[in-house]
């Protein structure tokens, strides 16, 4: 049980975020601070609850970044900007946000009093060809030109900054490769969101490309039990890199459409659509070090995962009617 703690969350209003407060929240004091693009909080009684702190601002404004690292013994770094489209339509800001927000975090924090700094990183970082890979695997294949690859390399770069801070600084490092996250209270983009949402309307089912990428899909509760669980085991880590994924939940796009027209008993056609520049053909973990590290195994199965979800959105849609 994590108690007492002080707590910041950076990119909280988000989908994992939220997730997560709601799991720190009764026993620490928690500070969320985001700019709120994404609001998942709205779904959610987070704001009522007396151990919750919300301040809204942007993570390149080294003032307020300043101000929010103060005090604070755990900051979990998930502020970032995030969506196949914003790699293509607004790569710039996806590389300042992602690095230099990550760079004025560091530079605020207070090292000897942080028990443990938590980075969001990416499975983007892996490039094309992720099958399987482990955390020793080399990081984007993707020329510069590319840009699918400016989130992934964004990533990496912040990736390599925060070791560099953590090394030379002392303080401990977790740095999480997310595979593939879904569940409720994922807004904005999402395959499985996506789909699900247009499945329960009976609308069209788009699929990218051939539908031949393979993903395996990660249950959001495995992905927060994780993070639990390296704030737990705070006094074993160093400066650590993580898989964090379902090796065994393994699905083609075009078989996951099926399977969400399935589960929701929808009778929406699913189409094929051009993919927005390149697509990744095959994105897999190796978790073995997370296992023999926090003792992660993920546990809820990809059919169990979209059942849950389309019953969160269900009510959603219920509640917004």
């Amino acid at each position: 049980m994590i108690k007492g703690k002080k707590i910041l969350v950076t990119g909280g209003s988000g989908f994992i975020g939220t997730n997560l407060c709601q799991k720190l929240v009764q026993n620490n004091q928690i500070t969320i601070f985001d700019n709120f693009v994404r609001n998942a909080i709205t779904y959610t009684e987070l704001e009522k609850h007396k151990n919750i702190k919300i301040i809204k601002g942007d993570i390149r404004d080294k003032q307020i970044v300043k101000e929010v690292t103060r005090e604070m013994s755990i900051v979990i770094h998930l502020a970032a900007i995030a969506g196949v489209s914003e790699y293509y339509n607004n790569p710039l800001e996806v590389i300042m946000v992602n690095y230099h927000g990550t760079k004025n975090i560091l530079d605020s924090l207070d090292y000897k009093n942080i028990e443990l700094f938590i980075e969001a990183s990416t499975s983007e970082i892996y490039g094309k060809n992720a099958n399987y890979v482990d955390e020793k695997n080399s990081t984007s294949s993707f020329s510069p030109d590319e840009m699918r690859s400016v989130y992934g390399k964004s990533k990496s770069l912040a990736e390599q900054l925060s070791f560099c801070y953590s090394i030379q600084n002392d303080f401990p490092l977790l740095s999480i490769r997310p595979f593939n996250i879904y569940g409720p209270g994922q807004i904005g983009e999402g395959a499985i969101s996506n789909m699900v949402q247009r499945a329960l309307k009976n609308e069209t089912i788009k699929v990218t490309g051939d539908g031949s990428p393979i993903r395996a899909w990660c249950y959001i509760s495995d992905f927060i039990d994780s993070i639990l669980a390296s704030i737990e085991k705070r006094s074993v880590i160093k400066t650590e890199a993580l898989n964090i994924g379902n090796p065994t939940e393994i699905q083609t796009t075009l078989n996951l459409a099926k399977m969400i027209k399935r589960i929701t008993n929808s009778n929406s056609e699913i189409v094929l659509v051009d993919h927005i520049g390149i697509d990744i053909p095959i994105r897999i973990p190796n978790i073995d070090k997370a296992r023999n590290l926090l003792n992660f195994e993920p546990i809820i199965g990809l059919e169990k995962g979209i059942e849950n979800t389309a019953a969160w959105w269900k009510i959603i849609s219920k509640n917004e009617k």
